[in-house]
C-alpha cells in the first residue's frame, strides 16, 4: 500500500495542476448530474437501441464530452497547443472513442445468436454472448492497433506480471467487503444486482439454473476484464506517449460516464476508483493488479446482491 500512496503523491505533487483536476472534476460531477436528474443515457441515447448507427453516434456523442473536453483542458492548462496537429495524438483519440462506442452501440451479432437458439433460450444466450461479443469488440481493434502501432514499444497494453506486487489489490478487496456489504441493504443496489437475477429467474434453485449462472457470471466476468483492457491498458499505455501522466484524468472522466444507468454511489465511486487503478498502471505499466481488483469487487457485488436479496435485506 505504500507503494501505492507514493504513486498517487508523486502524480499530485509533479503532474496534476489544481486548476486542471478542478475543471476535470466539474465537468464530470456535471454530466453526473444532469445524468440522475434528467436520465440522458436513456432518455437520448438508448432510445436508439436496435438502430445500431445511431445509436453509436449517439453513445460517440456522451463519452466525447468527458474524454475528448477532458483533453482539450489538458491542452489549454499545459499548453500542449501542438497536440492539435498531432496526427498520431488526434487518429488515436478519434479512434478510441468509436472502438467503445461502437462496443456499446452496436448489436448486428445478435442476429447470429436468434439463429442458434431455441426461442425460450434466446434472452439468456443473446445476454450471456452479448458480454463475450462486446468484449471481443473492444479486444480485436485494439490488438490490431498495437500490432501496427507499439508492439516493439510495449507489451499487449499491461497484460504483464512480472515485478508485481499482488498484495496492495488484496487489501483494496478486503477494504471494499464492508462497504459492499452496506450497499447490500439498499434498494437502489438490490434493483441493479445481481446482474443475473433478470436473465436467470430460477436462480441457484435447479442444477440447471446454477449451470447458466456460472456460465453467465464467467462472461460477465470477461467483459470486465476486456473493461480494464480498454481504460487501464490502452487508454493509458497507448496515451503516455504523447502526454505522460496527463492521459490519467481524461481516462477518468471517460469512465465515470459508461457508468451512467447504475447505482449513483457506483457511479460516483468510479472516479476514485479509477484513477487510482489509472496511476498504478502508468507506473507499472501493468493491468493485472486492476484486472483482480476489478473482477473481485464486480463478483462481490454479484454476491453481495444474491444474499441481500435472499434474505430480503433492502424491505
Amino acid at each position: 500500500m505504500k507503494k501505492i500512496w507514493k504513486y498517487l503523491q508523486s502524480y499530485f505533487k509533479e503532474e496534476v495542476k489544481p486548476a486542471y483536476f478542478i475543471c476535470v472534476a466539474l465537468l464530470v460531477a456535471v454530466g453526473v448530474y444532469v445524468e440522475y436528474t434528467y436520465d440522458i443515457e436513456k432518455n437520448y441515447v438508448h432510445i436508439y437501441y436496435g438502430n445500431s448507427p445511431k445509436y453509436v453516434l449517439a453513445s460517440a456523442i456522451m463519452y466525447g464530452i468527458p474524454f475528448v473536453g477532458s483533453y482539450l483542458l489538458y491542452i489549454v492548462f499545459y499548453k500542449r497547443y501542438d497536440l492539435l496537429k498531432n496526427r498520431g495524438f488526434l487518429g488515436l483519440l478519434f479512434f478510441a472513442l468509436i472502438v467503445y462506442s461502437f462496443r456499446s452501440g452496436w448489436f448486428g451479432y445478435r442476429i447470429w445468436v436468434q439463429n442458434y437458439t431455441s426461442p425460450e433460450n434466446f434472452y439468456y444466450a443473446q445476454r450471456t454472448f452479448n458480454q463475450i461479443a462486446q468484449g471481443l469488440l473492444i479486444f480485436i481493434p485494439v490488438l490490431f492497433y498495437w500490432w501496427f502501432v507499439n508492439r516493439k514499444e510495449m507489451t499487449l497494453y499491461g497484460f504483464k506480471i512480472k515485478g508485481v506486487d499482488l498484495k496492495p489489490y488484496l487489501w483494496m478487496l478486503l477494504f471494499m467487503i464492508p462497504l459492499i456489504t452496506w450497499a447490500s441493504f439498499q434498494n437502489d443496489f438490490l434493483d441493479m444486482y445481481p446482474v443475473y437475477q433478470r436473465i436467470i429467474p430460477e436462480g441457484f434453485s435447479t442444477t440447471m439454473g446454477v449451470l447458466k449462472v456460472f456460465l453467465f457470471e464467467t462472461c460477465y466476468g470477461f467483459d470486465f476484464v476486456m473493461t480494464e483492457f480498454f481504460f487501464r491498458g490502452f487508454l493509458i499505455l497507448a496515451f503516455a506517449k504523447y502526454v505522460g501522466r496527463g492521459c490519467v484524468l481524461p481516462m477518468v472522466a471517460f469512465y465515470v460516464f459508461i457508468h451512467f444507468g447504475k447505482p449513483l454511489g457506483e457511479t460516483l465511486s468510479s472516479f476514485g476508483g479509477g484513477l487510482i487503478l489509472g496511476v498504478i498502471a502508468y507506473e507499472t505499466k501493468s493491468i493485472v493488479g486492476g484486472i483482480i481488483a476489478h473482477l473481485g469487487v464486480a463478483w462481490m457485488m454479484e454476491t453481495g446482491g444474491t444474499f441481500g436479496r435472499e434474505l430480503n435485506l433492502g424491505e
